[in-house]
């Protein structure tokens, strides 16, 4: 894209679930995410977001795919017990 030829960005780098992630914002408000996988250090996902004034933008993924999104409002949780009757010949 044209934003990287755009002065030099101000970085920021965080480790989170094994992956490095690295934001470039540039002086024209656009953005630039990238992140990495901390063992391979290959890059995984690329995404770049431009700036504007007038409504909310969406990220343009260069490399690798947005997350999907799951609609689910109500789920099973794995962390909740479960009770089960035991009948024995003596107690009831």
């Amino acid at each position: 894209m044209e934003t990287a030829l755009q002065g030099k960005p101000s970085v920021t780098s965080i480790i989170s679930g094994g992956r490095r992630k690295v934001h470039y914002r540039y002086d024209d408000k656009s953005e630039m995410v990238e992140e990495y996988d901390m063992k391979t250090h290959e890059l995984l996902v690329r995404k770049w977001k431009k700036h504007s004034d007038f409504k909310e933008t969406e990220w343009v993924y260069e490399v690798g795919e947005a997350p999907k999104k799951e609609d689910f409002l109500i789920a099973a949780s794995s962390s909740n017990p479960i009770f089960i009757r035991k009948d024995t010949e003596k107690e009831f």
